[in-house]
């Protein structure tokens, strides 16, 4: 147990040590404005890359052209949705598909039940 502590104690003095030392470090002057011209270039290093690449040609270029496409579309297929045919022509289109292609159903009224007595 005393070595635990003897251990502790040189770490804290050898920690102790250290800091003091800092306090006689000769501080670095910089040149003007360098904190500045460092800030500018890191924000910009950081705007590069959240930038995917070719995104400046689609904002400047792409952008522009294919939204009022995108508007147009959107209202075709608006227009296209809400309109309905009127009934008459629905109703006459299904009967010209039937007997075009012979779907007629038979007439079951020619038939006629018999029971198994």
């Amino acid at each position: 147990m005393k070595t635990h502590k003897r251990d502790r104690q040189a770490i804290e003095a050898e920690a102790q040590k250290t800091l003091q030392s800092l306090d006689y470090i000769e501080k670095v002057k910089a040149k003007p404005f360098f904190l500045v011209r460092l800030q500018n270039r890191l924000d910009a290093l950081q705007a590069r890359k959240r930038e995917p690449e070719g995104s400046s040609i689609f904002a400047t270029f792409l952008r522009p052209a294919l939204m009022p496409l995108l508007v147009v579309v959107s209202i075709g297929a608006g227009i296209l949705i809400g309109y309905k045919a009127p009934t008459s022509s629905r109703a006459e289109a299904a009967n010209a598909l039937v007997e075009a292609y012979g779907l007629n159903a038979p007439d079951l009224t020619q038939y006629t039940l018999t029971s198994n007595q």
